[in-house]
């Protein structure tokens, strides 16, 4: 039987260790490029505004109840953007531009579109998958300048039917907000789908809706907490596990 097959991005897609040493890099280098910022104070800018950026998703993550539904959600993610971009902006000694949220978007968009950090297994799964008649999904919290752009970065936008991400799914995956969102967007039932994911919290409310789950755990996050759904090591092993369901 053919499914919607709903694949998130790091740690399933994408290897994120790799993603942030390439990203730390070009973002320096784009600073350097068009501000005449110096490529290691691009880097510790970096580094101080991505510390803040962690602690400050961290902090959103704890809001209770509606406030991470919806346009709310929405607006709390562009905030934080734009109050770590203008940080960065400030200890760089420059004028911010006037639009900080465009601005950023355009800056991720070309930072992340120039960086390959797929995983091997990948692409051929993903072609696999296709011959299979599967339908392929991206299912992420990352923003669209940052998960459809990995993607091009990769090279397999292509083979995706379609992309959910922050902005339109407004919440995150832990949410079932987000993925009535989801099945609303691609006019997928939930019966229908596959959810593959590394995170229980992600899983949990879309197995709820009636979705089959996978939970990705790779061998160099072989610690990480186990949920109660089947186990892949990579993205190779999905094609055979789906025929069996």
């Amino acid at each position: 039987m053919p499914w919607a097959i709903f694949l998130d991005l790091y740690r399933v897609l994408a290897n994120p260790g790799l993603m942030e040493q390439h990203y730390r890099r070009r973002y320096a280098e784009i600073l350097s490029r068009d501000f005449g910022v110096p490529v290691a104070k691009g880097k510790q800018i970096h580094d101080e505004t991505y510390a803040w950026y962690t602690a400050e998703g961290a902090r959103l993550d704890s809001l209770q109840g509606d406030m991470r539904d919806g346009e709310e959600w929405v607006r709390a993610v562009q905030r934080m953007e734009t109050d770590h971009l203008r940080m960065a902006f400030e200890m760089a000694g420059l004028t911010p531009p006037p639009n900080l949220n465009s601005y950023w978007m355009k800056l991720e968009t070309e930072i992340v579109s120039g960086i390959d950090a797929l995983y091997s297994d990948v692409k051929p799964a993903l072609s696999e998958l296709k011959a299979d008649g599967h339908r392929i999904f991206l299912s992420t919290n990352a923003t669209r300048s940052n998960g459809e752009f990995a993607l091009v970065g990769g090279g397999i936008k292509e083979m995706f039917e379609g992309l959910v991400f922050m902005e339109n799914a407004k919440a995150k995956k832990d949410r079932p907000h987000y993925w009535r969102r989801a099945f609303g967007l691609t006019k997928i039932k939930p019966a229908e789908a596959v959810v593959v994911d590394d995170i229980p919290a992600y899983l949990a409310p879309v197995s709820t809706m009636g979705a089959r789950c996978f939970q990705m755990i790779r061998p160099e996050h072989a610690g990480v907490e186990k949920g109660r759904w089947p186990i892949i090591s990579s993205l190779a092993e999905l094609p055979a596990a789906l025929r069996k369901l």
